[in-house]
């Protein structure tokens, strides 16, 4: 089972600091995955889920792929390049 633990949300940074696991194997350690606010300002939920998926799938998909490029991860305060997970 997969899971997303989150440590901490920065609405005026643009920040999600989490720690995304698939079974035991922690894809993402206490990082930041990026935010995107709903319509009210609040977090969108839905983003953070499928930035999540995005990482447990690319893992998966990746473990047969030695070329797959890191990802880039766009925060208000510019962007962030990740290495693969």
């Amino acid at each position: 089972m997969s899971s997303i633990e989150i440590h901490s949300i920065d609405t005026e940074a643009g920040t999600c600091i989490a720690t995304i696991r698939d079974g035991e194997t922690i894809l993402i350690d206490n990082k930041n995955i990026g935010l995107q606010l709903d319509s009210n300002g609040d977090a969108d939920m839905d983003y953070i889920k499928s930035r999540a998926a995005f990482y447990i799938n690319n893992k998966r998909t990746s473990a047969h792929c030695e070329l797959c490029e890191p990802l880039i991860v766009h925060t208000k305060d510019g962007d962030i390049n990740t290495p693969n997970v």
